[in-house]
C-alpha cells in the first residue's frame, strides 16, 4: 500500500486489503448482551468498525473483477458475522418481548442548535459523518 502503485491509484486489491484485514480480526466475536440495550452499546462502542470496513472495502475497487474478488472476501467473513450478530440480537428481543424499555425523550428545542437523525442501521455511516462534521465545524458537538 506504499509502494508507488499503490500512490498511483493500481494497487486497488491492496487498499481494499486492509479493510478485509480489519473485519477478519473485529469479526471473531459478535456483540454480547442480554438485552437489545447491552448489543446496542457493545455496537456502538466497537463493532459498528466492521461495516464500515465492509464499506471502505468496497469503495477501494472499481473494477468488476475487483469488486467481485472483495465481494467474495466479504461473503466469507462478513456475511457470517452479520447473520450471527442479527441472530443473536433476534434472541434477545424475543426473550424481552419488544426492543426497548423506555422510549427516549425528544431532545429541548433551542436555538442554534440542529439535530441530524441518522437510522440506527447504519451506525457505521452516522460515526463516519460525525467524525466528518467535528473536522469541519468549530464547535460541533456529537452525542
Amino acid at each position: 500500500r506504499r509502494w508507488l502503485w499503490a500512490r498511483m491509484g493500481r494497487a486497488s486489491l491492496a487498499q481494499a486489503l486492509e479493510h478485509l484485514d480489519e473485519i477478519a480480526r473485529l469479526s471473531e466475536t459478535i456483540p454480547r448482551g442480554t438485552t437489545p440495550e447491552q448489543m446496542a452499546t457493545k455496537y456502538q462502542e466497537g463493532a459498528w468498525r466492521i461495516d464500515d470496513a465492509a464499506l471502505r472495502a468496497l469503495a477501494a475497487v472499481h473494477t468488476k473483477a475487483d469488486v467481485d474478488a472483495v465481494t467474495l472476501a466479504l461473503r466469507a467473513v462478513y456475511v457470517p458475522w452479520l447473520e450471527n450478530t442479527s441472530q443473536r440480537f433476534q434472541e434477545v428481543t424475543r426473550a424481552r418481548g419488544r426492543l426497548s424499555a423506555n422510549t427516549p425523550k425528544a431532545p429541548p428545542k433551542t436555538f442554534g442548535v440542529g439535530t441530524v437523525f441518522v437510522d440506527g442501521l447504519r451506525y457505521d455511516v452516522a460515526e463516519r459523518l460525525r467524525t466528518l462534521l467535528s473536522s469541519l465545524v468549530t464547535g460541533w458537538r456529537c452525542s
